[in-house]
């Protein structure tokens, strides 16, 4: 039995927390097994300037979208463009967080 096990291809990830940290670091797992990736940050930039990282790096389609997790509205638009554009979502990481630690 070869590694073809772990093969995501033709499946999509949707990571929020998606442009840095443990949510970039999944994005390049997921895309290296063949899985498309959708990052979401509530940054455009960061989260456009991962998905290119991840893209370049595995050659898979990789989306980057901003949006506040806190926001029903706004996630129900990027869940949207994920189904229309990835044709829905297979894998979900909800890796969204705040530092409230005071330094």
């Amino acid at each position: 039995m070869g590694l073809d096990i772990f093969s995501l291809e033709g499946k999509t990830a949707f990571i929020t927390g998606g442009s840095k940290g443990l949510g970039l670091t999944f994005g390049h797992a997921l895309a290296g097994v063949g899985a498309n990736i959708i990052l979401v940050s509530r940054n455009q930039d960061e989260a456009e300037s991962a998905a290119a990282e991840i893209s370049e790096a595995t050659g898979q389609k990789a989306i980057g979208l901003k949006a506040d997790v806190t926001s029903e509205k706004e996630m129900q638009a990027v869940v949207a463009r994920a189904d229309s554009e990835l044709e829905g979502v297979d894998i979900l990481i909800n890796n969204a967080g705040i530092n409230i630690r005071k330094t």
